[in-house]
């Protein structure tokens, strides 16, 4: 039901203004802000409303809107609209109860294919917490636009491209993006703006990379926007960034397909910083698990391993804009492809502190840089450390690419300034530093682990 949440130190200031000023109005304005909605299946009298739109419609800025458990449908395009800061929060018991329960209580948005599930237009800023997001068609499950956001705990499967970010800031925290499927970007395609990802689950998207004519992909360049004709070809199984500033820190990427380029990720231009992320068993015809060209890429404590033998890393440069692509990488795994690290046109790759697969785990070839028709190569700086063995994960059979004790990465790399890692159990924990996303802990902290998705 509609409530009103006041506390008495702000009841008494409101108060206060009241009588000495006569600005009944600044009460008004500070109940307003932290009114809450609910909405339910059923509809009134159980709750407040029966769609989540109607509840939108109705709420003033910061609002909260309380969502039950259910499958809430409709033929509107897109279901939700949201215009104004809000917080949308899904996961509770018929009676509202909190906290709410994301597992128990699961609250399912399902656009069935008419549209998009969830549209956050213009300079707002809103929060979506708890929600399954799903059957969006032509717009895909979420689309922001011109927006700050936050997702936390949400799941976005099933849809036309799981998200859409352009030029908005988007912290994805605890997420889970799967089976998703779009021409570039099936999980995730960002344009312009920034985003910070932690801790998210991305897997089984699917990036079918049809190209445009040449004509448009030439003038579409020349105009240096992030246009559609090249987002939507570019490849990117699990996520398209596009001119973007990226963190990512503490993910799971795995399993994602591209037609074209960037099973896992594909980066176009921009900032990226990738810290102790699990990346593996991506495909690709050209970057298995990633593709980048120009722009500049940071990362440190990384695992890609693969099953399929393909091709880890291919970075190149921006001949277009004479973008060259620098990439730095330290304390890296790398097991189990037919190329490593491929270095093309113009591109800088920069790597230090790598453990390279032997054995079972060996790569045919860990890293190249092969001259071109044109003359032109990339080029390569291995730094000084460099070892060969087999990785020993748990088990990488059921995607568990955590450290063995006998593994050969444990305090074997150096200080990059990362003092955490893919669990958040401090490093180094013992004499120095793993090389790759997991340190190794002989007894680990008491950690709730995100589960393994199928399929």
């Amino acid at each position: 039901m509609k409530s009103t949440d006041l506390g008495v130190g702000s009841f008494i200031i409101s108060l206060a203004l009241t009588l000495s000023l006569g600005l009944f109005v600044n009460l008004v304005k500070v109940r307003a802000t932290s009114s809450t909605y609910t909405v339910c299946p059923a509809g009134p009298p159980t709750c407040n409303y029966r769609t989540i739109q109607a509840a939108v419609d109705a709420a003033s800025e910061g609002d909260v809107i309380k969502i039950a458990t259910g499958t809430y449908t409709d033929t509107l395009n897109p279901m939700v609209s949201i215009t104004k800061s809000l917080t949308l929060r899904g996961g509770y018991a018929a009676d509202f109860t909190d906290p709410p329960d994301f597992e128990a209580y699961p609250t399912v948005l399902d656009a069935q294919g008419v549209g998009s599930v969830i549209d956050v237009l213009g300079e707002i800023t809103v929060t979506l917490e708890g929600l399954q997001i799903t059957g969006g068609g032509d717009g895909g499950g979420l689309r922001i636009m011109n927006a700050m956001a936050t997702l936390d705990h949400n799941k976005i499967f099933n849809n036309t491209r799981g998200l859409s970010l352009n030029n908005s800031q988007v912290t994805l925290s605890y997420n889970i993006i799967v089976s998703n499927t779009a021409t570039s970007g099936g999980g995730v395609c960002v344009s312009e703006g920034s985003a910070i990802f932690s801790n998210n689950i991305i897997a089984y998207n699917t990036a079918l990379a049809i190209w445009p004519s040449s004509s448009t992909y030439l003038r579409d360049k020349e105009e240096r926007q992030p246009p559609l004709s090249i987002l939507t070809t570019l490849g990117g199984g699990g996520l398209c960034l596009f001119y973007a500033n990226i963190i990512l820190t503490g993910n799971r990427i795995y399993s994602n397909t591209s037609y074209d380029k960037g099973g896992g990720l594909m980066i176009v231009g921009g900032a990226t910083t990738l810290t102790n992320n699990f990346i593996h068993d991506n495909q690709a015809p050209i970057g298995d698990e990633a593709f980048l060209i120009g722009g500049e890429a940071s990362l440190a404590h990384n695992t890609f391993a693969s099953h399929t033998r393909g091709t880890g890393l291919f970075v190149q440069g921006d001949k277009t804009f004479g973008d060259p692509g620098i990439v730095t990488m330290t304390n890296s795994i790398f097991g189990n492809y037919g190329v490593g690290i491929y270095v093309d046109t113009i591109a800088t790759v920069t790597v230090d502190s790598t453990l390279w697969g032997s054995g079972a785990w060996a790569n045919t070839t860990d890293i190249t840089n092969p001259t071109n028709w044109q003359g032109e190569a990339g080029y390569i700086y291995t730094g000084t450390l460099n070892l060969w063995d087999d990785p020993h994960f748990v088990s990488p059979e059921t995607g568990n690419y955590h450290l063995r004790p006998d593994s050969l990465a444990i305090d074997a790399g150096i200080n990059a300034g990362i003092y955490t890692d893919f669990d958040g159990e401090p490093r180094p924990y013992s004499a120095g530093f793993d090389i790759g996303a997991d340190e190794y802990w002989a007894n680990p902290p008491q950690k709730i682990y995100l589960p393994m998705v199928l399929r």
